[in-house]
């Protein structure tokens, strides 16, 4: 195993430079029998700058090869998912090639053995080593939080987390790093270690003895648990994933979470209005995260096609990020949005069905009878469904290129406004027939299919019948196009 690299002067580390948006991470397994029994390789990426989220998952080829392309503005650090988490750091322009051995399980197995080359293959190589020089071990941890006690549990967290900010920083004392190492080891000390030991609470969220004890300490007192007294979040920590993404957004979370009662009656709008409004109040003593967050609370809505967030609060926001390397993004993605909602692109193949009856049993008989015969995939969404937009990108148009003359794809978006329905539409370019559902119908129909959250996928074979409702045969999963198949063969 390679030692911790020097790379203080690594020039492809230490600069970043003015590239193509787009990276490549490719590679190969080796050390395997057949490339049947090996898993799918997974990817998550999300630009911190325009909150745009790359979550896909790649088949292998017959010689365990496997390709993610997709684009980035900076350098954020970005998830790679082999029976374990491989953090890796990407710059725009990047490519990198990972060797992975199929036999490695364990975490520590996995970094033993991964090698990494390309652009920016030290700094890799710095991150890889780190977590595999990490002096607790993550399966006897995971083990220990399934089987102890809190109590003891947290004892152990307390004492391990001592371990590894010693072993941050004895790290952080070497000065031959580079320059974007060192920053990234900072923020894995100053935002990682509290950011994963601020779990613990939900570790047992049932168990009746936690809570006194929660509150005694990690609510109040144990300040290296309690997220709300992180140091500030500097532009130099945004490499780290967990400083640039995970901080920022956790908090927002928790700022909603906790102020859910003032905004319960309120109507969707003035709720995320309110929500803006918390955010900023409870963070204005730390600038450069209240930016970050913005930053996410803003965009994220955006790309769920919530324009009236950004309109109703233009002049905060953009005073907010103002000269920043979020303003720019901001205005182009408000701008990209603003005409798609005016003027959404449909394409011919594309079919905006109306159907205004609360008579269910006719609405489903009117799919059936216009299916003429073929089988029926039905995807139950809506316009602010994170994971619903996530199929959409990759999986969705991929499963109907695959079957569109075979299989009805029928698209059913609920509880939404219809401008957003068309507008997200025409942005994935959904082929197939697409039903608004109307507030009439949303009761009979979810009762119906067993809708008990977004997306729902259910399947009609041909003489009718409903054969799955759930969300076990969505796009991105290989087994739908097993059943796909299997039905056509009948």
């Amino acid at each position: 195993m390679l030692v911790l690299l020097l790379s203080c002067n690594e020039n492809v580390d230490e600069e970043i430079t003015e590239n193509s948006p787009s990276v490549i991470i490719a590679g190969a397994f080796y050390n395997f029998q057949s490339v049947d029994a090996l898993p799918n390789i997974g990817l998550y990426a999300q630009d911190y700058i325009t909150k745009n989220i790359t979550n896909t998952e790649k088949e292998l080829d017959t010689l365990g090869r496997f390709k993610f392309e997709f684009e980035i503005t900076e350098q954020p650090g970005v998830m790679l998912i082999h029976n374990t988490i491989i953090d890796l750091i990407v710059k725009p322009g990047d490519s990198l090639f990972v060797e992975i051995d199929a036999t490695a399980i364990r975490r520590k197995d996995v970094f033993e053995h991964l090698n990494v080359s390309g652009t920016s293959a030290e700094i890799n190589k710095n991150v890889i080593d780190f977590f595999y020089n990490d002096p607790i071990d993550y399966e006897i941890f995971q083990n220990n939080r399934r089987h102890l006690s809190p109590t003891k549990f947290k004892s152990y967290r307390d004492s391990i987390y001592l371990v590894q900010s010693r072993y941050s920083d004895s790290l952080l004392t070497n000065t031959t790093f580079s320059k974007l190492f060192t920053n990234w080891l900072e923020a894995q000390k100053l935002f990682a270690l509290p950011n994963n030991y601020s779990l613990f609470e939900f570790y047992f969220k049932d168990e009746n003895d936690l809570k006194s004890e929660l509150n005694k300490d990690d609510s109040i007192s144990a300040t290296k648990f309690n997220i709300h007294n992180i140091p500030q979040v500097l532009k130099k920590h945004r490499i780290n994933r967990i400083a640039s993404n995970s901080i920022p957004k956790k908090l927002i979370d928790h700022t909603l979470i906790t102020s859910q009662r003032g905004a319960s009656n309120l109507n969707p709008t003035d709720t995320y209005s309110y929500y803006l409004e918390k955010i900023i109040e409870i963070y204005s003593d730390k600038p450069e995260l209240l930016k970050l967050m913005v930053n996410d609370f803003i965009k994220s809505n955006l790309n769920i096609e919530n324009i009236e967030i950004y309109e109703d609060h233009r002049t905060l926001i953009d005073s907010i990020l103002f000269k920043t390397d979020f303003e720019s993004s901001l205005k182009e993605k408000y701008v990209s949005l603003k005409m798609r909602i005016n003027t959404p692109q449909l394409t011919d193949k594309i079919n905006l069905k109306t159907y205004a009856s609360s008579n269910i049993d006719s609405l489903i008989q009117k799919m059936i009878s216009e299916s003429n015969g073929k089988p029926i995939y039905i995807d139950n969404w809506a316009t602010w469904c994170t994971p619903c937009l996530s199929e959409f990108k990759e999986s969705t148009p991929k499963l109907i290129r695959q079957f569109e003359d075979e299989i009805e794809f029928v698209f059913l978006c609920y509880k939404s406004e219809k401008r957003q329905w068309k507008s997200t539409i025409s942005k994935y370019q959904l082929k197939g027939k697409h039903y608004f559902i109307e507030k009439n119908q949303i009761e009979d129909l979810t009762n119906i299919f067993s809708i008990n959250g977004f997306p729902t996928y259910t399947i009609i074979n041909q003489e009718g019948e409903i054969i799955n409702t759930g969300n076990d045969y969505r796009p991105s999963n290989t087994k739908t196009v097993q059943l796909l198949e299997s039905l056509l063969k009948k």
